[in-house]
């Protein structure tokens, strides 16, 4: 399982990669709806990677809170379908210095 989420979001990450090319050639362009459907699907980690390596979409307020927010709920839903106990404090400690 963790390999797949790994893979998964590498994706993302590249997805991210992807739109900043087509941004810069003025081409047609991933909705942004997409982007952070992406993250919220266990893809939070590579579409945060994403925005910080490319540059992209971190002046916009809907990303700069949405994609730490699923990288958060990621990570609860991981836990719950683990069957583990989850301490949100713990998950916020580590997403505190984000």
């Amino acid at each position: 399982m963790l390999t797949c989420l790994a893979i998964w979001n590498v994706i993302v990450c590249l997805i991210y990669g992807v739109d900043k090319i087509l941004a810069i050639k003025d081409a047609h362009r991933i909705s942004e709806k997409t982007l952070i459907l992406c993250a919220f699907i266990f893809g939070g980690i590579g579409a945060f990677a994403g925005m910080m390596l490319f540059r992209h979409k971190t002046a916009k307020t809907k990303f700069k809170i949405l994609v730490p927010f699923a990288c958060i709920f990621n990570a609860v839903l991981l836990g719950l379908i683990s069957g583990g106990n989850v301490n949100i404090d713990e998950i916020m400690e580590i997403f505190k210095n984000f």
